[in-house]
């Protein structure tokens, strides 16, 4: 047994490593429940840091006091060793580990790569530095009390009141404004979009809005009516079914070609630019694949419609569907052979005429019988087109309340931003969606600009990186992404390498410590040039938590099945000594005598 060193002993207490789990364990809850991105906090924080270095020279310690020179404790002594390396790996990973990011175009070279954090900042004017506010987006908690102050010269002070992660515009609609507004809110709901609201105000010119009712559908609110014959006059116009068109986009050409649907049925119609001539050979409103693999329209609402299509060209006779993605409306592309770009455009219509008895009727080919309006009163109306429902309501007296909350089910920070200058102050919301642009607060002789920032660092790689080329694969006849690749030369000038690599979805590229995954892409609208955006990372502290966790699994099995074996074993040794073995029962208390 070593001496007893002073301080080992105190560090070295089983308390204090019960009490620093508990307050690691207790951190990572918190962390967990009280921000959105944890992984953001853990492991970056000095109260984080702090606890993982005292608990390893806690297990330090304690291997270090109750050391002795016995196979026995070859369990122990391996599970603490494994432990202490996985808590000086995490803690090197914390200090020195690196996240960042690379974004370069088809064709450039990138030799560095850049952190950034997404902050709060003022500027005094638009030639002086951001002054950030330490209230990083994405990674705080909301919060209704933030209390953050920042003090300009001049008197002028900025304060962050609150910041909510999931900020909501939470508008309700009043029907007690003091002067007349006529509005119509319209409730819509489709099992592809949810729940959406639309505002039309009234007017003498046609006040409009849209809805997107499986993406297509227009939402018109005409002056009112006044009276039944101008409702059917109305629906004598529009009840109808609108087939739309096809648009192709062949390559090296700008403008599409526009084929109406309705008079090329049956046509041959030679693909401008190409080789190919389609013949559009049906149209089918309400689109459906019967048990026996027969295309069929169920009826004649238009609720997803599809034009069955031949395409006939050099590679031989197609069969093909050209219907309405769903996937990113109003409408994505299907791309064809030999890169043809085709798009269905279809513009169901639905009108909202408002009678003098403030009777509410609905109109166009959408409806369940396009040949006769649709009354809408508080009760909901139904329309035919993806399963959508409608509900619409009329205020006289409209007024809007907006009361902002933290209830978005999707992530949209924002922070509360207070300007004060002398007796006079001014609240704005600053969003997350708007980087680098400054909303300007004049208070006064005092004009603060108040935005949302994105601090960027650059750093260099210890090597090149060459976006040879980008291909992005899709579903069949959706614009959804299916694949991303990034291909890639690696240059090393210091170790004279040079080769090629594909980056995939899940297929990362490991060179040197260093780790690039596919993380995101964009194009040039007007060059159709492709960016690639990689994560980067390098993690020092990652073999030597690799070999920890080795050697807590050696040392836990040893205790598990081999520390029995190695007690009997040095018995044995002892008994063929001469020795008498220790023995793990206590020993027999001495018998009291009494004296007679």
């Amino acid at each position: 047994m070593p001496a007893k060193i002073p301080v080992l002993s105190w560090v070295g207490t089983v308390k204090l490593g019960i009490c620093t789990l508990g307050f690691l364990a207790g951190a990572c809850c918190f962390l967990t429940i009280w921000y959105e991105h944890p992984e953001q906090v853990l492991g970056k924080s000095w109260w984080i840091r702090v606890p993982l270095v005292l608990l390893a020279l806690n297990l330090f310690s304690i291997t270090i006091t109750r050391f002795r020179r016995s196979w026995s404790q070859f369990g122990m002594i391996s599970t603490h060793v494994g432990l202490i390396t996985i808590l000086v790996g995490a803690f090197l990973t914390s200090v020195m580990g690196i996240n960042g990011m690379v974004q370069f175009a088809e064709g450039e070279t990138a030799s560095t790569y850049f952190e950034s954090q997404e902050v709060l900042a003022v500027m005094e004017n638009p030639d002086a530095i951001p002054l950030q506010c330490p209230v990083p987006f994405g990674a705080a908690p909301s919060r209704e009390d933030v209390r953050v102050r920042i003090d300009l010269p001049g008197g002028t002070t900025v304060s962050v009141d609150k910041y909510y992660h999931n900020y909501a515009d939470a508008s309700e609609l009043k029907n007690d404004a003091e002067t007349p507004n006529p509005l119509l809110e319209v409730h819509a709901w489709s099992e592809h979009t949810g729940e959406q609201v639309e505002r039309l105000p009234e007017g003498k010119t046609e006040g409009h809005g849209v809805i997107s009712l499986g993406g297509l559908t227009t939402l018109l609110f005409m002056t009112p009516a006044q009276d039944l014959e101008a409702v059917e006059k109305a629906v004598a116009r529009v009840a109808r079914i609108r087939m739309g068109r096809v648009h192709v986009v062949a390559p090296g050409r700008d403008q599409p070609q526009e084929i109406e649907v309705q008079t090329s049925l049956g046509k041959d119609v030679a693909i401008e630019g190409t080789s190919y001539t389609l013949r559009l050979d049906k149209f089918l409103p309400s689109f459906q694949v019967t048990e026996d693999n027969q295309e069929t329209t169920e009826d004649d609402h238009p609720r997803n419609p599809v034009v069955l299509a031949t395409l006939t060209g050099p590679k031989g006779v197609e069969k093909k569907r050209i219907f309405v993605p769903q996937m990113e409306p109003p409408n994505g592309a299907t791309t064809w052979p030999d890169g043809m770009q085709v798009r269905y455009l279809v513009a169901p219509y639905l009108s909202l005429m408002r009678l003098p008895d403030g009777r509410i009727f609905a109109v166009g080919d959408v409806l369940d019988d396009p040949k006769a309006p649709l009354e809408l009163s508080k009760e909901t109306g139904t329309i035919r087109w993806l399963g959508a429902m409608l509900h619409a309501v009329h205020y006289s007296h409209a007024r809007l309340e907006t009361k902002p909350n933290n209830a978005n089910p999707e992530e949209n920070p924002r922070a509360l931003v207070t300007v004060r200058h002398g007796a006079a102050s001014k609240s704005v919301w600053v969003a997350r969606s708007e980087p680098d642009r400054w909303t300007t607060v004049e208070l006064g002789d005092a004009r603060i600009q108040v935005g949302y920032h994105r601090d960027t660092k650059s750093f260099r790689l210890p090597f090149q990186l060459t976006l040879d080329k980008f291909i992005e694969q899709t579903y069949e006849g959706s614009a959804s992404p299916m694949a991303w690749e990034s291909h890639l030369t690696v240059k090393d000038s210091e170790k004279g390498e040079t080769f090629q690599y594909p980056i995939k979805m899940n297929e990362p590229l490991f060179y040197r410590g260093w780790k690039f995954f596919q993380s995101g892409k964009d194009q040039d609208p007007e060059s159709g040039i492709w960016i690639s955006t990689l994560s980067v990372s390098w993690d020092p502290g990652q073999y030597l938590i690799y070999v920890g966790c080795f050697f807590v699994t050696v040392g836990v099995l040893f205790l598990f099945y081999g520390k029995q074996a190695v007690l009997n074993w040095e018995s044995r040794r002892l008994v063929a000594r001469g020795a008498s073995p220790k023995s793990t029962s206590p020993e027999p208390a001495p018998e009291a005598s009494v004296k007679g």
